[in-house]
């Protein structure tokens, strides 16, 4: 989906506020440091790791979602670094994070091998991916095949270690149209 669609979604729609229900069950396995949010969208995840310690940059390719953060992150005083780009054009010199938060992405197959191997060069040693996604094996509509099933996902990370993993039936607040497995599995660099 282009970056015309997602400006035009985030200046429409309600803004994400909450943090994803998986985040706040799962922070006792994921002790702060530095965090990517990669598609941080309007930031909620973002914001979440920040206030529970963790020194986060985010990046979006949605200017207006990424305004939405900066105003948010301003009000609550949270030091959030925000980056307005694509994953193609990401240029985060020799940075490496302990946690790379990856949330609802929607990639085609070959963007998407390149963004893995852009995730594998972030990742600190030891570090570890969080990965929030639809399945969309389980959606009997069809659900956009740009998203993983939590098996494809790991094929990805095939010399990591699945530390958790966890499934929800969940329409974000949308209606029941747009209904999704959700799922979230946590790797672990070995």
């Amino acid at each position: 989906m282009s970056k015309e669609f997602w400006d035009n979604y985030h200046e429409t729609c309600e803004k994400w506020v909450k943090p994803d229900p998986f985040l706040e069950e799962f922070k006792e396995d994921l002790p702060a440091g530095k965090a990517i949010d990669l598609g941080s969208s309007d930031g909620a995840n973002s914001i979440y790791l920040a206030q529970n310690g963790w020194s986060v940059v985010a990046v979006d390719f949605s200017s207006v979602a990424i305004d939405h953060l900066k105003e948010e992150s301003k009000m609550k005083s949270l030091p959030i670094k925000t980056i307005c780009s694509s994953f193609e054009n990401l240029d985060l010199g020799k940075e490496k994070f302990n946690l790379i938060l990856i949330g609802y992405i929607h990639l085609e197959e070959q963007p998407r091998i390149d963004f893995f191997q852009l995730v594998r060069s972030l990742l600190e040693e030891n570090g570890a991916v969080v990965y929030l996604g639809c399945n969309w094996e389980s959606n009997p509509k069809g659900y956009d095949r740009r998203f993983l099933s939590p098996t494809e996902f790991q094929s990805y990370f095939k010399d990591f270690e699945l530390i958790k993993s966890a499934s929800r039936l969940d329409d974000f607040n949308f209606g029941k149209e747009y209904e999704c497995q959700a799922f979230m599995n946590i790797l672990k660099k070995k």
